[in-house]
């Protein structure tokens, strides 16, 4: 069956180095270039913001995705809380880009309000033709150290609100779905956390097939004639990086060792930033391409220092120790949730991190074998499960699945009359092999065949017309879909053609 799915992200950064929109890009490419479907479109909004060229000529191109420019504020915060009324255009029932099947989302608060526009309310019992999938990856909620407190129980109950209102939704670290559950409990009763419970997915945003252990020629030794390569990766931020102890760690085994032993290296794609987050001059700073961190995380990095108070699925960190760099890191929900309780390594002070730091320096071997007895015993095997189950794409491929091979036959037991509504029967007969929609309703009205639906066709219709009166065009393009044998044919809104 063919499909229009609405990809709404809020970006962070340029796309090419945004990973939300990166995430929406991958399933992009993944429906289009890998499973080859050609039944499926993408309307992709994207922020009318001044990209270079590089940026424009990085996007996906494909026929069947069309790039929809929208209001966008740079404030991460401000965009999951805030409803446009350019977004509440398009994604309404009447609005003009009314005929998407599912919409992905990372503004899990809005999924109420998405779920509601979307519907007429002439259309009862048809919300199943409209989901909403929540893509979770920064829960604006209270037991998210890294996001803005503005009303904490408040921000609780609309963000779950959202998750209970979402058709789909799937959370992007192994420790939030409990925190939210936790959280939860305060304020609903047990059968709707088992409701969230059964809902909530754990993904993972990206897959690896190779683990890799260092030989032991790459081991560092004291007394030879090489230095001992300390390692921080990820954003030069202020707020739950803890970036300044790393800085701090690093430099007092760079002075006790006479300086020339350590070699603190520091990898980021952030681009400027405060003054006080950017490592002193005696670390070196790179600016690395992925192939060149993979090689650096591989063939130079000893240790590799984690010491973020709240995180994500921390791939900066992930990567280098799937590569076979061992990683000191503070214990955190979000850390035991990525490497389980037991990991050998977690540190819970700026103490214990020198310490273990000095350790690694002292018996590098020693250390090592640990580190490899825990990738054999929890990493390898939790990740290739975690693979094999959790990767967000193969998710939502699945939801697609599920919702293309049940929706054609709801809507027909739903609303079995339609295939003889006279307006249906009058769209078919005699229909082009492929048309537009709202096109072949003004046809049919011009022609005299039709005239109960022209004067909604102007396009300041929805501005002046009650929803109880406005025309769920939707509802034209799924009986013909269902009864009539025609298929979306493009990304142009309402464009149809007969089946081959």
């Amino acid at each position: 069956m063919s499909v229009k799915i609405l990809l709404d992200p809020i970006l962070t950064a340029a796309p090419s180095r945004c990973s939300t929109f990166i995430q929406f890009t991958t399933f992009m490419r993944r429906v289009l270039e890998e499973d080859k479907r050609t039944d499926v479109f993408f309307y992709c909004l994207l922020p009318k913001w001044d990209w270079p060229q590089e940026e424009h000529d990085w996007l996906p191109k494909h026929p069947n995705i069309v790039y929809v420019p929208v209001d966008q504020h740079k404030d991460r915060t401000r965009e999951y809380i805030t409803f446009r009324y350019d977004m509440l255009e398009k994604v309404a029932f009447n609005g003009t880009m009314w005929d998407w099947d599912v919409l992905v989302t990372v503004r899990s608060g809005l999924a109420a309000l998405y779920k509601m526009h979307a519907m007429s309310p002439r259309q009862p019992g048809l919300s199943f033709t409209k989901q909403v999938w929540v893509i979770e990856d920064m829960p604006l909620m209270s037991f998210k150290k890294s996001v803005l407190q503005l009303a904490p129980a408040i921000q609780d109950r609309y963000t779950l609100d959202g998750y209970l209102a979402a058709d789909r939704a799937v959370v992007m670290s192994y420790h939030e779905k409990d925190e939210a559950l936790r959280v939860g409990r305060q304020w609903y009763a047990p059968s709707v956390i088992r409701e969230l419970h059964a809902k909530l997915k754990e993904v993972v945003p990206v897959q690896f097939f190779d683990f890799t252990k260092k030989d032991k020629t790459a081991f560092f030794v004291p007394g030879k004639d090489q230095r001992f390569n300390v390692a921080y990766v990820g954003r030069l931020m202020t707020h739950m990086s803890n970036i300044d102890k790393i800085y701090k760690v690093m430099t007092n085994q760079w002075i006790i060792r006479g300086g020339d032993k350590v070699r603190m290296m520091v990898l980021t794609n952030s681009v400027g930033g405060k003054k006080k987050v950017q490592p002193p001059d005696y670390m070196e700073k790179f600016y690395a391409s992925r192939e060149e961190f993979w090689r650096i995380a591989r063939d130079e990095m000893h240790v590799l220092m984690i010491m973020h108070g709240e995180a994500g699925f921390l791939l900066s960190m992930i990567e280098p120790m799937m590569l076979g760099t061992p990683a000191i890191v503070g214990r955190e929900k979000w850390s035991v949730g990525q490497l389980g309780k037991d990991y050998p390594f977690f540190v819970d002070t700026e103490t214990e991190a020198y310490a273990m730091l000095k350790m690694f320096y002292e018996d590098y071997a020693g250390m090592y074998e640990r580190y490899a007895a825990w990738m054999d015993d929890w990493f390898i095997p939790t990740y290739k499960k975690r693979f094999s189950e959790d990767l967000l794409y193969d998710v939502l491929c699945n939801y697609l699945h599920e919702f293309e091979s049940t929706v054609i036959d709801r809507y027909k037991a739903a609303s079995p009359s339609k295939a003889e509504n006279e307006i249906v029967k009058l769209l078919a007969k005699d229909a082009p092999e492929e048309f537009e929609l709202l096109d072949r309703i003004a046809q049919l009205a011009e022609s005299g065949e039709l005239r109960s639906l022209d004067r909604k066709l102007d396009e300041d219709d929805r501005e002046t017309r009650g929803l109880a009166w406005s025309t769920p065009w939707n509802d034209f393009r799924m009986s013909l879909k269902a009864h009539y044998g025609f298929e979306d044919a493009s990304p142009k809104v309402g464009h149809l053609r007969k089946k081959a």
